[in-house]
């Protein structure tokens, strides 16, 4: 599996930021998984191509994302996001997905 890049890369504490995660070899399963550190969320496969995702409730900071197909065989990318605690406008305008605006 290969994780190209996500949209967006900043997003609010709240979480809730719906991410569309890009790569190869995504399967619609039941047990498809983005995770953000520690914290799991369900992730939804529309095309073998692409996924989406929600992101989890997070203090601000960094931190890595990685999918899996079954819960279980995680990417090792570290692809780094962002958590604001304020989400500004002109950010919002930007990413146009930022949600807690």
């Amino acid at each position: 599996m290969n994780l190209a890049h996500d949209v967006p890369n900043v997003f609010a504490l709240a979480g809730g930021t719906v991410i569309t995660v890009t790569g190869t070899d995504f399967v619609n399963s039941p047990f498809a998984r983005c995770r953000f550190g520690t914290a799991v969320t369900t992730a939804t496969a529309d095309t073998s191509s692409t996924a989406l995702c929600l992101s989890p409730a997070h203090p601000s900071g960094s931190i890595a994302m990685e999918f899996a197909n079954n819960n279980q065989d995680y990417t090792t990318f570290g692809v780094m996001f962002t958590y604001n605690r304020k989400c500004g406008v002109l950010e919002c305008k930007c990413l146009t997905l930022c949600s807690g605006c």
